[in-house]
């Protein structure tokens, strides 16, 4: 399709696990030149990362089911594929003519909107935005107000 535009993109990829696992490996080295036996310190740090991981994951399902990681926009409608641990996640088509109450906050960086009573957000930090493709999906319907 030659209307197919990707509007925003921050999704979970294999760098972010690999710094993940990186800043543990270091923590680990820094163990080991301390004076910590190399066992001690690879099942502490080991440990450690299991733990953060898990966790991580854990919060990225619980915010897949409202976060967004990648917004295209094909024609009349805007494709939301969740946010997943894997990087891909479920896809949730809209028409864009039922996409209302477009709006940025602040406090947390990240823009949000509605559909079907269902709010969706795209979080900005670390986000690749096309803004002048996502004002224009956002551009207020009859009496509507972008913020």
């Amino acid at each position: 399709m030659s209307d197919t535009k990707v509007l925003f993109r921050n999704r979970m990829g294999l760098a972010n696990w690999t710094m993940i696992a990186l800043g543990f490996a270091l923590a680990g080295a820094l163990l080991v030149l301390q004076g910590t036996d190399l066992l001690l310190a690879v099942l502490i740090c080991g440990g450690l990362a299991l733990v953060a991981i898990l966790v991580v994951i854990v919060v990225i399902v619980a915010m897949g089911r409202s976060h967004v990681g990648e917004l295209v926009r094909r024609g009349p409608v805007l494709e939301a594929e969740m946010l997943s641990p894997a990087g891909r996640g479920r896809v949730v088509a809209m028409p864009l003519a039922d996409v209302r109450d477009w709006r940025v906050t602040r406090l947390w960086p990240s823009v949000r909107f509605r559909h079907e009573g269902r709010e969706f957000v795209l979080p900005l930090s670390g986000a690749r935005v096309d803004w002048p493709a996502l004002r224009q999906a956002a551009a207020p319907g009859p009496g509507e107000v972008v913020r």
